[in-house]
């Protein structure tokens, strides 16, 4: 272990003479290592990447081009499954133009899992943020201080989730959700949604997310209708996904919903009309 017997540094790399980097690993054009870095086996760091002072990549990660790590990350730590056989490799990937701040964790997959977990493109993780083993998160995904997801969940694009946000294992957070602080959430949230409380529910549309992200007043439209079909008729959930596949045929954008709800394992974070009208 050290810088001088790394076999793979492109020679525009800046890399500081106290970091420490395993000779397996594989560090790109134009990366910039700074004090005190630790990279360690099967590490690979792509093009143009900024890894900060005392930030830990254990082992087994690949990050892409234009991510920057601010200080005292871990990427690609064991997973926290006690089930998990050290013996078994396992992975994590990471894709481009990430910002992840101080004190973030992202483990490896496990041996139980998939064997890999998941960071796509151009998300935005804020100071202390946690993915566990094995999750799947998109891309252009926020997660604030202190948001947390167990392990197996899946995260689609451009889901936003509050300060001190936890997401219990194996559940899923649908596309253009928004998680509101503190929420805890242990059912699958669909996507468009506003998500509130403990445990949290849906308390109408991320319309200003929505309106954000280019979706046209006739889109939004249609996903008011959808919203009241779920949550606000009183219909049971049978009735509702009727109804819901019903106005998907002249809406298609509703169709989204109703493929997610189909995929569904946990069920969806759902509350009945009348303890909303409390």
């Amino acid at each position: 272990m050290g810088l001088v017997d790394c076999a793979s540094i492109a020679q525009s790399a800046e890399i500081d003479s106290s970091a420490r980097i395993d000779v397996t690993a594989r560090i790109g054009p134009g990366v910039v290592i700074g004090p005190w870095v630790f990279v360690g086996p099967n590490v690979d760091i792509g093009e143009g990447s900024v890894i900060q002072a005392h930030t830990v990549i254990v082992k087994n990660t690949r990050l892409g081009s234009n991510n920057i790590v601010h200080p005292h990350v871990v990427l690609g730590g064991d997973p926290q499954d006690v089930h998990h056989q050290a013996s078994q490799p396992t992975t994590l990937s990471i894709g481009k133009d990430n910002i992840i701040r101080e004190f973030v964790t992202i483990n490896r997959g496990s041996s139980s899992g998939s064997g890999e977990t998941r960071l796509g493109s151009g998300n935005h993780l804020l100071a202390y943020s946690h993915i566990a083993h094995d999750c799947v998160v998109g891309n252009h995904i926020t997660m604030i201080n202190n948001a947390t997801l167990g392990g197996h969940v899946t995260v689609e694009d451009y889901a936003m989730l509050g300060a001190f946000t936890a997401v219990h294992q194996f559940c899923r957070i649908g596309a253009y959700s928004f998680l509101s602080q503190a929420t805890e959430v242990s059912k699958d949230v669909l996507p468009y949604l506003l998500v509130r409380g403990i445990p949290g529910f849906p308390c109408g549309l991320n319309t200003i997310g929505l309106q954000r992200r280019g979706f046209s007043e006739a889109d939004i439209s249609v996903l008011k209708k959808a919203y009241a079909i779920l949550y606000r008729r009183g219909l049971s959930f049978s009735d509702a996904k009727q109804a819901l596949e019903s106005l998907a045929i002249e809406a298609p954008l509703a169709q989204n919903l109703v493929d997610f709800i189909a995929r569904s394992q946990r069920g969806i974070a759902r509350r009945e009309a009348s303890s909303r009208r409390g």
